[in-house]
């Protein structure tokens, strides 16, 4: 006997159709078209974990590039051996400058002294004494303190002098500054242009 045509679209659209639904089935496909509330949990606790993640990375990201700027904005205070000469040489010549300019009698210069901060960041110090006038010597550490690269006082004392003839007052103290000696970070903030 002999199906009408409509029928048989019928039975063949079913066919396919439950075929679809085993083949679905056996495959994992229903799962992931139709997931189960567990699933939907799991997959959103996966995505805030991510979120997360993401948000503290973008926050690490910020605060580092924060950090160079900062560090590349400071240039002018380092001192670079490329762009401002050794430093066991041209310290002491920068501090016999200020004081002939500011008419300063030295008394005596130390040795620099080098204390690593990390690979390629030293904090480099010069003892300095002195007797004169308070007025010069405190032209001089003014003159000490407008260098460039930048050099901060440390461990600074100053004390009346002693003795009969006593009128001004004797310094004693160590000049400090960065030094950066290596390539990579000397490259990141120097533009090779002498410093000003």
């Amino acid at each position: 006997m002999k199906m009408p045509s409509g029928k048989l679209k019928f039975a063949v659209m079913g066919g396919i159709a439950l075929a679809f639904v085993a083949i679905a089935e056996l495959s994992g496909l229903r799962q992931n078209v139709f997931p189960s509330e567990e699933r939907i949990q799991s997959e959103l606790g996966s995505l805030k974990k991510a979120q997360a993640q993401l948000q503290k990375e973008l926050e690490l990201s910020a605060e580092l590039k924060l950090r160079r700027e900062l560090f590349v904005a400071g240039a002018k205070d380092y001192w670079l051996p490329r762009r401002d000469g050794k430093p066991e040489t041209e310290i002491p010549k920068a501090v016999n400058h200020a004081a002939k300019l500011t008419g300063l009698k030295i008394s005596s210069l130390g040795e620099i002294r080098q204390v690593k901060v990390s690979e390629g960041i030293s904090v480099m110090e010069l003892s300095v004494s002195a007797n004169d006038s308070v007025e010069t010597v405190t032209r001089f550490m003014a003159e000490m303190y407008r260098a460039t690269p930048r050099m901060r006082w440390q461990r600074c004392q100053l004390r009346p002098e002693t003795g009969k003839d006593a009128k001004g007052v004797s310094l004693s103290g160590s000049i400090s500054f960065v030094c950066i000696s290596d390539e990579c970070l000397a490259g990141l903030i120097d533009s090779g242009k002498p410093r000003s």
